[in-house]
């Protein structure tokens, strides 16, 4: 995944065990012991001076195509397992780390009109320019679906999403929802 804006081109990538000794700062949030199997959020910063870092995160999280980081200004917001955090993109420093309960992990993080939406394996999130939550939804079994190749999607006032025993829902941006019906599968 690439983001780019004015002052920085990012490439970020999740890994698998990856060489920390590449990187110029290595953030272990969650304690994770590296002598065994471990992951990383990793991303490589180019900003417009041309001066690079590289920053891994240490994770729970498995490799996934789902967007999980926004880049604005100077800030990388981006999740982990069960987290949200922001890094300061010239120090690489972490500035603001905000826990998320949610069974299963978070899988994915978007930018919307005054904050963010993040999908999790079994709630949806609201949260405010600052990280703070505004509303979570929960479906009634985990929002994953076998029979849709989307389980999740949005657009400027809409949410739609799936989940595992086939219902789905449509919410408002303020959480509401506004239909749930059970999908029929052939």
């Amino acid at each position: 995944m690439t983001l780019q804006n004015d002052q920085y081109t990012v490439t970020a990538s999740v890994e698998m065990t990856p060489q920390l000794s590449l990187y110029d700062i290595v953030h272990n949030t969650e304690n994770i012991d590296t002598a065994d199997h471990f992951m990383a959020r990793t991303f490589d910063i180019l900003r417009s001076d041309g001066h690079s870092l590289r920053i891994a995160l240490l994770d729970l999280v498995l490799p996934n195509d789902f967007p999980f980081a926004v880049l604005e200004g100077n800030l990388l917001t981006t999740i982990l397992f069960d987290a949200i955090l922001r890094l300061d993109m010239d120090t690489g420093r972490i500035i603001q780390y905000v826990p998320y309960e949610n069974m299963g992990g978070l899988f994915e993080l978007h930018a919307v009109r005054d904050g963010y939406l993040i999908r999790g394996e079994s709630e949806l999130f609201r949260c405010d320019a600052n990280l703070r939550q505004i509303w979570s939804f929960s479906g009634r079994d985990i929002l994953v679906s076998l029979h849709a190749k989307k389980s999740f999607w949005f657009d400027d006032d809409r949410i739609y999403c799936r989940d595992f025993m086939g219902w789905q829902y449509i919410l408002d941006i303020n959480g509401n929802v506004i239909e749930d019906f059970h999908e029929f599968i052939n």
